[in-house]
């Protein structure tokens, strides 16, 4: 059974003040028999985005099959600037989606700057992934609603979930909205199972947010025997389909 793990970080970053090299990816993937992963810049990342996505480019052209690049460029840049490096990453280097950080990029998601984004992912044909949970109140859940009804047909996913604080409010912004996805890094095994009853593991990504949180949610998986189509979808087949994977 596949496990891809969609919200992974490579990279330094001015704002968060960590680094973490290809080599610990590499060993996490060995030990964790994780099968993929998708590498975003950190927030604020150094030096540059521009760099940071070569980085990214680079990790995958060594690794093919295995990493995926998300693109994540604070939207308060110019839109000239924001999509030419966006529509570069996916149409050049094969990147599958753009990331939105509504703290750390102080950009409010229903606000101008965000449009870019969502008018960029529309137009590339890529799903937007929005930071939910802390940083609040630019990361409630809730404010995605207005725009995947707007979006209807762009896949909209929810990183971490409201990040346990917020999973109620996530969870209703998916049933409300059928192009809104889970990703469920940073909630308990209950609300993951709350999400699987709920929304089905089709709504679902396995996600870790961090080399030292994949153990962490691969034990949360297995705390709720779950049925291998469940674990399936939940773990590969919801990222494989969303992102066009096998394209």
């Amino acid at each position: 059974m596949k496990i891809i793990d969609t919200h992974t970080h490579l990279g330094a970053s001015r704002t968060a003040g960590i680094d973490i090299p290809e080599e610990i990816w590499l060993k996490t993937m060995e030990r964790y028999k994780i099968d993929g992963i998708f590498s975003y810049p950190l927030p604020d990342p150094y030096p540059d985005s521009k760099t940071m996505h070569d980085r990214i480019y680079r990790f995958a052209q060594n690794n093919p099959g295995r990493v995926w690049g998300v693109v994540d460029i604070n939207p308060r840049c110019d839109e000239e600037e924001y999509v030419a490096e966006a529509t570069r990453c996916v149409n050049e280097l094969g990147f599958v989606g753009i990331k939105l950080h509504p703290y750390l990029e102080a950009t409010n998601p229903m606000g101008k700057h965000a449009v870019k984004v969502y008018e960029t992912a529309k137009k590339l044909d890529v799903p937007v992934i929005v930071h939910t949970g802390q940083g609040a109140p630019l990361a409630l859940p809730s404010l995605m609603i207005p725009i995947a009804k707007k979006y209807p047909y762009l896949p909209i996913v929810l990183a971490h979930a409201g990040a346990f604080v917020y999973f109620d409010e996530a969870l209703i912004a998916a049933q409300i909205c059928d192009n809104i996805y889970l990703e469920m890094s940073w909630c308990g095994a209950p609300q993951l199972k709350n999400a699987i009853n709920t929304l089905g593991a089709q709504r679902l990504l396995f996600g870790s947010d961090g080399e030292l949180n994949v153990g962490a949610e691969l034990a949360k998986v297995e705390a709720l025997d779950l049925n291998e189509t469940q674990m399936d979808r939940y773990l590969s087949g919801t990222a494989i389909e969303l992102y066009k994977l096998n394209k």
